[in-house]
């Protein structure tokens, strides 16, 4: 693919291409020694039958549970893995689905996610005994004017790069304190600090929106639930590179139709509370956030007292036009990086390179 250096943050970042990238696995963040499900539909939008005799992953962290597949024309098919991995760390796995005779590849995918240990993250109740006791100190690592919004008392406001050159924390039991929509991130932070010294870090499940949703202590001038449940439209992109999300979207007037590509589309605040309270299956460890986009700040309140928003549940800040502007950017973005012709290393098979961090070696 042709494309600036400079762009291809953005690029892979952007809604349009993430709604787009079927051949990319989201696997989100799971434990270290859990077996965890990974399903690839495989479309074959051809008018032939598509035979696969085999697939291949460019780690052994990946059980393969079928090992040949027929998809008719038209149709989709699915291929199905195990993942399960020891080590902690970021996870990208390449993948190979190989034809009948196994002489050439016809798809391919890229698994992506995050390993953790289960021990890295206490839920808010478990915060709370621990500040109770006065047995840990909290590490706020968003942004200052977040921080400033709603906080936990006594929490300290250090953002994530200056963490490890604070020495006297070294010692100290340590809660890191984020957002709550980017599990992965924070959970990169913890296994960073602990690997240079730190010797008791860990995360607060959910993170700010959790401890307030939870009815917990906190502080600030914008404390409810549904204000520090929001989040930009970049702070959604960026996020959402690791882990799938529902999203679930209020049609605005005169809307016939979702903006982004395979989201849930309901007409009222009554229907959208209805559909975040039905149970989200998922393989991941960390709960699925769910990404709700509803322009009218009435319906946001209707719908986050109406029992369905829990944790992992965020509203989108400016609804749907912010959305279509953020899109259209990312698509002139994407037709300038198209005009530049960059020189790359020869291709190389994507189960033959790589592998990933936190494979047994």
């Amino acid at each position: 693919m042709i494309m600036l250096r400079s762009f291809r943050f953005l690029l892979a970042a952007s809604l349009a291409t993430v709604a787009l990238r079927a051949e990319t696995l989201r696997l989100g963040v799971v434990f270290s020694g859990d077996a965890t499900p990974v399903a690839w539909p495989v479309v074959n939008s051809g008018a032939e039958p598509l035979r696969i005799g085999g697939t291949h992953a460019s780690c052994a962290c990946m059980e393969q549970w079928v090992s040949e597949l027929v998809v008719p024309a038209g149709k989709t098919g699915e291929i199905s893995f195990v993942h399960r991995a020891d080590k902690t760390g970021r996870l990208v796995v390449q993948l190979e689905a190989r034809s009948g005779d196994l002489k050439s590849v016809v798809r391919s995918a890229t698994l992506v996610g995050f390993v953790a240990q289960r021990s890295w993250l206490v839920s808010p109740a478990q915060l709370r005994e621990r500040l109770a006791a006065q047995d840990v100190t909290v590490v706020d690592v968003r942004e200052g004017a977040r921080f400033t919004e709603a906080h936990i008392p006594r929490a300290m406001q250090i953002l994530p790069f200056a963490v490890k050159t604070r020495a006297d924390l070294r010692a100290r039991k340590i809660v890191l304190v984020d957002e709550g929509f980017a599990p992965d991130v924070v959970l990169a932070l913890v296994r960073g600090l602990r690997e240079t010294g730190f010797q008791d870090v860990v995360a607060l499940d959910g993170g700010m929106a959790a401890w307030v949703r939870a009815g917990q202590s906190v502080e600030g001038s914008a404390t409810t639930p549904l204000a520090v449940a929001m989040i930009s439209v970049g702070d959604f992109a960026r996020a959402s590179a690791i882990s799938e999300w529902r999203i679930l979207e209020l049609a605005a007037p005169g809307a016939t139709r979702a903006t982004i590509d395979g989201a849930t589309f309901v007409a009222d605040a009554g229907a959208a509370s209805a559909w975040l309270a039905r149970p989200v299956a998922s393989g991941a460890a960390v709960v699925r956030p769910t990404l709700v986009i509803a322009s009218d700040a009435a319906a946001r309140i209707k719908i986050e007292t109406g029992g369905g928003a829990k944790g992992g549940v965020f509203y989108l800040s400016g609804g749907a036009s912010a959305l279509s502007v953020f899109q259209a950017q990312a698509s002139l973005a994407q037709q300038g990086a198209q005009l530049v012709e960059v020189r790359s290393a020869p291709q190389r098979s994507p189960a033959a390179a790589g592998g990933c961090s936190s494979c047994p070696k």
